[in-house]
């Protein structure tokens, strides 16, 4: 069992500080921090070797799944009920619609 959060840079620091890579613990991180989480594999004594896969979703897909799942995760510490009766038009004319950070 494994305890930290790859898809954070903190959780990337912490994940270097217990040696993960190392540990064997894990056969898999995910992350957007690609170059944050490379770090887990450059200490002197790592003999482990990472390798990097890539799945990609349509962007549109995801944005209206983002949307749907926004409308209903009440227990999310973020949750605005300002998605709960708004549509799917209005959504994607709102400044919440997410854009290519990338």
């Amino acid at each position: 069992y494994v305890n930290v959060d790859t898809t954070t840079q903190n959780g990337i620091k912490h994940a270097k500080e217990l040696h993960l890579a190392s540990s064997g613990l894990a056969d898999v991180a995910m992350t957007s921090y690609l170059y944050d989480a490379a770090t887990l594999f450059t200490n002197n004594d790592n003999t482990v070797h990472g390798k990097c896969f890539t799945l990609l979703r349509h962007p549109i897909k995801r944005a209206v799944s983002l949307f749907y799942y926004l409308k209903v995760s009440t227990w999310e510490m973020d949750y605005n009920s300002i998605f709960k009766d708004m549509s799917l038009e209005e959504y994607a004319r709102s400044k919440w619609c997410e854009e290519n950070w990338m």
